[in-house]
């Protein structure tokens, strides 16, 4: 006798079947069309049975990824493969919604950023990718370039961005702006925020009028020299400010027009920021960041639209840029994550760790590709933002390596995650010091302008050491020399007894004296000769230029 048939536990057995790849073949597919058709029959019911219970089993016993195979990855650059080895495509809008990259080191986040910017090289819109540490970039660029694209490389000798500059905004905002960017990327605050807001409001009212910024430089002489200041908020403001100077070189911090952001946003380019210290990179991109944003603004919909509009932003090693600082605020790339969706801006921010990433932030980089992680805290964060069932979790913690994730995308038609394998092609390295160096010039074209002035400043004093006297080869007096032949004759005396054994009165005795020393004939030592104190003696000894003195006066018959 036939068992009834659960219609509902078919139905749902042939759904996990089929989406977890159990149903591709031939069969599977005939298994599928007549249960649409209603004449799945006995043999093709077993037959299903079969499939399920082996992919229970392989399910219980961790043999597969328990997730859905990609839907609608269809359009775009292909960024790796599912699980059945079909490419997956990524859109532009996709991107849009901004994207999150944990993993571990060794995970392979480098190598799917590098295989994600190298298509984004060649095509149109704007890039700016970004190392914090690393070297790895240039080499894709300058394969870019081969190919004919213009990808420029910045290091930190070529840098021209000023950070205090902010175009296409009224005078107000931008000098809002500026000032918050620089305080909180310099951890400056209390009366000290009030101390560089005055100073860029006060440097702005000389330079705007010639068309040109303060720079950095311009507003630590400022906190420097103005009168009224708290002592110890000026103190702070120009300890942290000098410690960047010092770290960095001057050079960097001034530049009064620095490059305009919206020639930039179009621009395709690989900073490398490598040697900077952390405040000084945060200031750099949250300045360029922001500035491409108000530049977006004032451009409107009508400047920013189509393919042409678009700027991806992605940043190796990002930690340390999106983590709150110790006062708990957030750092300006973090805060920019929710302002810049609508403006074609893509943020791409690759991590080895979300633990201290706020969820605030986390909130809007709705895209999320997830490597090998290394602690459970960063697992628990992924598994909740990731939605992972237990099961989903388990396989996550222990199966994914070296060039395999597990991805999500917000604004995909299904957002469940999927596995996502990525191929290690090495890209071979292009050592040509003459395409390294035409990459760098490639900016050199845009409008910039440099503080002359404080070429070989230093936030330091320079203190002006005197060179030790020379003694001089001619102008010895007769008395100079009967006194300078009494201290050869009689070392060890008091200075006093000199005078009348040379023959010349105690005063003009004491001003031979302090020029012969001055002029590096005579050394004096201080003798305390007495065990109550009082006034020391002072001895003289005669120097080889003293004897040598001597010896030529004799042969020229003077003594």
């Amino acid at each position: 006798m036939m068992r009834p048939i659960d219609h509902k536990k078919r139905r749902d057995d042939l759904i996990k079947a089929e989406k977890l790849g159990r149903l591709d073949d031939a069969l599977g597919r005939t298994i599928l069309r007549m249960h649409h058709m209603g004449e799945l029959d006995h043999e093709l019911a077993e037959e299903l049975d079969a499939r399920v219970l082996k992919l229970e089993d392989d399910l219980a016993f961790d043999r597969i990824d328990p997730f859905t195979r990609p839907v609608g990855f269809d359009s775009g650059d292909a960024i790796g493969l599912d699980s059945a080895s079909n490419p997956v495509l990524v859109s532009d809008e996709l991107l849009a919604t901004h994207t999150l990259l944990p993993g571990a080191s060794g995970s392979g986040k480098s190598h799917l950023l590098l295989g994600l910017l190298r298509p984004k090289m060649l095509a149109d819109g704007g890039l700016w990718a970004g190392e914090l540490y690393k070297k790895e970039l240039r080499h894709a660029a300058l394969h870019a370039n081969r190919r004919g694209a213009s990808v420029a490389i910045v290091t930190r000798d070529t840098l021209r961005v000023n950070a205090l500059q902010l175009d296409g905004v009224d005078r107000g905002l931008a000098e809002t702006v500026a000032a918050d960017n620089f305080c909180r990327s310099f951890s400056i605050g209390g009366r000290g925020r009030a101390i560089v807001s005055a100073g860029i409001h006060a440097l702005n009212e000389k330079f705007l009028g010639r068309g040109l910024s303060p720079c950095p430089v311009d507003l630590w002489v400022w906190v420097k020299a103005a009168e009224g200041l708290n002592a110890q908020a000026r103190a702070a403001v120009l300890d942290r400010m000098t410690a960047q100077f010092v770290a960095c070189g001057v050079e960097p911090f001034c530049w009064r027009r620095g490059w305009p952001a919206l020639d930039l946003k179009r621009r395709k380019i690989v900073f490398e920021l490598g040697g900077f210290p952390e405040p000084t990179k945060k200031l750099v991109i949250g300045s360029l960041l922001m500035s491409a944003m108000y530049a977006s603004i004032h451009a409107g919909p009508a400047g920013r639209g189509g393919h042409g509009g678009r700027l991806l932003v992605a940043f190796d090693d990002a930690l340390r840029l999106l983590a709150q600082d110790e006062s708990g605020d957030l750092t300006p790339l973090a805060e920019l994550a929710s302002l810049v969706r609508s403006l074609r801006i893509q943020l791409f921010f690759p991590v080895q760790s979300v633990s201290g990433i706020p969820l605030s932030l986390r909130a809007n980089l709705s895209n999320i590709i997830c490597g090998r992680l290394a602690t459970s805290e960063d697992l628990n964060i992924i598994a909740s933002d990731m939605s992972l069932p237990p099961q989903a979790r388990k396989w996550v913690a222990s199966h994914l390596g070296r060039g395999t994730f597990l991805a999500r995308f917000g604004e995909a038609s299904d957002r469940r995650p999927f596995v996502l394998r990525v191929p290690y092609t090495p890209l071979p390295p292009i050592t040509d010091a003459c395409e390294l160096q035409h990459a760098k010039s490639l900016l050199d074209d845009l409008p910039t302008v440099l503080a002359d002035e404080y070429r070989g400043w230093s936030p330091y004093e320079k203190a002006v050491v005197a060179e030790a006297a020379k003694p001089a080869e001619h102008g010895i007096g007769a008395a100079e020399l009967a006194l300078l032949k009494a201290v050869i004759a009689n070392p060890g005396l008091p200075s006093g007894a000199y005078a009348k054994l040379a023959g010349i009165g105690g005063v003009r005795a004491r001003r031979f004296r302090k020029d012969l020393v001055g002029r590096g004939y005579l050394r004096e030592h201080s003798v305390a000769t007495s065990a109550r104190g009082g006034r020391p003696s002072i001895i003289l000894e005669p120097l080889d230029s003293a004897h040598k003195a001597v010896t030529s006066a004799k042969e020229r018959g003077d003594a």
